[in-house]
């Protein structure tokens, strides 16, 4: 069953998104559209990671990876990367970030927890390439 905000929490460990061009890492990113990104990093507890992106001007949150449906649940201890091999493309210039939660979350939470907003109805967007 999927959390809302008030049950998910910001993630309280060290995950990165890379950079491809840059080859940097961080917690986010503020970044044009085209550029490719991932997520990579351990995790001491099983969660369910969201890599997202929050758009510069309208503050619309799309959801990069997964592309569909919600992730697997990552076991403790486990190396991740978002996605498995390559990179997501991000749509438009905007922040991208990481959402974690214990259990999957809904797109209001996951729009709560990245600082941006839900796309109104029709305009939800999900997958970055």
């Amino acid at each position: 069953m999927a959390n809302d905000a008030s049950d998910a929490a910001r993630l309280p460990f060290q995950l990165d998104v890379l950079h491809e061009l840059t080859g940097d890492a961080a917690q986010q990113y503020e970044v044009p559209a085209g550029v490719k990104v991932a997520l990579e990093g351990a995790l001491p507890d099983a969660r369910y990671l969201y890599l997202v992106q929050i758009d510069h001007d309208t503050k619309y949150v799309t959801i990069l990876s997964p592309a569909h449906g919600d992730p697997p649940s990552t076991p403790p201890g486990a190396l991740v990367r978002v996605p498995d091999e390559g990179w997501v493309i991000t749509p438009a210039r905007g922040r991208v970030a990481i959402v974690g939660g214990v259990q999957p979350l809904t797109r209001d939470a996951i729009a709560a927890l990245a600082g941006g907003r839900e796309p109104p109805p029709g305009t939800t967007k999900m997958g970055g390439n």
